[in-house]
């Protein structure tokens, strides 16, 4: 199952090691393990709600839409720290603005695949990106298991200990990088910033920005540069010459974000993963470690070998290599 491909381009960008053979994630949700590591505890008091909720197979928007609807309140008054997968079974912080009530949550629980796990409150709301950390559990299978040689996998976990290419990965751009599209879409729209919801810009302001940071981190990579340092998330800064000559097929995006005074940032190159480890049993790989909020597992499994996500195809044999576990 090939990545997704823009304008002729890989939206993502290349490995640093070489595939080892196929990686399937995702046969079960259970297999793809997401906990919220929030870093701090909620006060107990304030005028908003925090709920920690494990949920299986539903998608962080669509529970925060089920929270405003039992607390009856808008949907902007929800927040949480960061969209976790929805083929998996995550848990996650919410909070909800609610100064003079105290609704019966209980309800949410009939939502299928939703479970609550504390309910406290707090004198501010959760923001973007305010978690210390998201908490994997994989259990993976495919070729670079079952076909490679143990001395090669080891090898190369042990390499990945060192850090990986931090990558935006394909959740970032959409189905088939449709954000991308539409984000060219809207960059050539007069009078855009007034067209759209701010829900909708945002989103394609985020596409753009993870689609140039992933260019100038593949350049990096191929040079071997990657290990150290940051690189640029384009917004209306000048950039610097190297970064221009990398970005200049993708004008249309950098000179977007630019005209409309999107905040310039930037990202670590590599991120490497705390407290890794690992255990190959009947030919599953169970990968147990934390990345740093806006770090995607993807982009540690796709330096094993070809991620194939068994979430989207119907057969066990969407694998060329092994048996179904």
């Amino acid at each position: 199952m090939s990545e997704p491909v823009w304008q002729g381009v890989a939206v993502v960008g290349r490995q640093a090691h070489p595939a080892l053979g196929e990686v399937g994630m995702r046969r079960a949700p259970a297999d793809f393990r997401v906990d919220e590591v929030l870093g701090f505890e909620p006060s107990g008091n304030g005028e908003h709600v925090f709920l920690q909720i494990r949920k299986t197979s539903a998608n962080t928007a669509w529970v925060a839409g089920q929270l405003a609807r039992v607390a009856g309140i808008r949907q902007r008054d929800v927040s949480y720290a960061g969209r976790k997968d929805r083929h998996a079974v995550t848990s996650q912080w919410f909070s909800c603005w609610l100064p003079r009530s105290d609704p019966d949550f209980a309800h949410l629980v009939d939502a299928e695949g939703v479970e609550i796990l504390r309910v406290s409150r707090h004198a501010n709301k959760l923001r973007r990106g305010e978690h210390a950390a998201n908490r994997f559990r994989l259990r993976v299978s495919g070729s670079a298991i079952d076909r490679v040689a143990p001395e090669a996998l080891s090898a190369r976990l042990g390499a990945l200990q060192d850090g990986f290419p931090n990558y935006f990965t394909e959740q970032r751009f959409g189905f088939g990088a449709d954000n991308l599209t539409r984000a060219l879409r809207f960059f050539a729209q007069p009078n855009r910033r007034k067209a759209r919801k701010h829900r909708d810009r945002d989103l394609f302001y985020s596409a753009a920005r993870a689609f140039l940071f992933n260019r100038l981190l593949d350049a990096d990579v191929q040079t071997g540069q990657w290990r150290e340092g940051a690189a640029t998330l384009v917004g209306d800064a000048r950039l610097s010459p190297a970064e221009h000559r990398v970005l200049a097929p993708y004008e249309s995006l950098t000179s977007g974000l630019a005209a409309d005074r999107s905040q310039p940032g930037s990202r670590p190159r590599c991120v490497r993963p705390a407290h890794f480890t690992t255990e190959v049993a009947d030919n599953v790989l169970t990968l147990s470690f934390e990345l740093p909020p806006g770090a995607y597992a993807t982009a540690l499994l796709r330096e094993i070998g070809t991620v194939v996500d068994l979430s989207a195809c119907d057969g066990r044999d969407a694998l060329s290599g092994g048996e179904a576990p």
